[in-house]
């Protein structure tokens, strides 16, 4: 069963590329997928500008929710692809693969604009939120290291799999003053 769901993921992402293509300019894509390329929304081109909705509308009826936004954290939850625009906002359902990190990195780096990352669960629901203006390598990682442990988190307690809560809340604690607190703030909260 996890084969078939790991073909038709890799087929429906195939689908995307070959209706959609590949670009290496940040503006013109839309889509950071799993080895760090760019899915070409053309962006920059206002006679051929596509929008994200752009893609759920070629996703099989069975990913679709109840709007488009849901139908793309479907989406991202099942490929791992990375929603993101140019000018400012990111958005995230699955821990992002290394070249993904990279390849963010590299677009928000040395932007004027600051960018605000969201990650959703595979419900929907935001369980992480920041924003970088200019960001280091470290500080994107430990934010995804912290959004992961409290994926983890989540994910351990659905599975009755109970994590010693005091240790999570020590070192959710020790690393507040290192790190952006606002996703600490909310890990810390989820847990207490």
């Amino acid at each position: 069963m996890i084969q078939q769901e790991q073909q038709f993921n890799e087929m429906l992402l195939d689908k995307l590329v070959a209706h959609f293509g590949v670009t290496r300019f940040s503006k013109d894509g839309g889509y950071i997928l799993q080895d760090g390329s760019l899915l070409n929304l053309q962006r920059s081109d206002m006679d051929n500008r596509q929008y994200h909705r752009a893609v759920a509308a070629l996703l099989p009826k069975e990913m679709h929710g109840i709007c488009d936004e849901i139908t793309i954290v479907n989406l991202m939850t099942a490929t791992g692809i990375i929603r993101y625009e140019a000018r400012g906002r990111v958005h995230v359902a699955v821990k992002p693969t290394q070249l993904q990190r990279r390849k963010l990195f590299e677009i928000m780096k040395y932007s004027e604009h600051s960018y605000r990352i969201l990650v959703s669960d595979s419900n929907g629901a935001t369980i992480g939120d920041q924003s970088f203006k200019s960001p280091q390598a470290h500080e994107l990682l430990q934010f995804f290291l912290t959004v992961a442990l409290v994926m983890g988190k989540r994910n351990i307690v659905m599975t009755s799999f109970m994590l010693e809560k005091s240790r999570v809340i020590s070192y959710l604690s020790s690393v507040r003053n290192s790190v952006r607190s606002g996703v600490i703030n909310q890990a810390l909260g989820i847990l207490q």
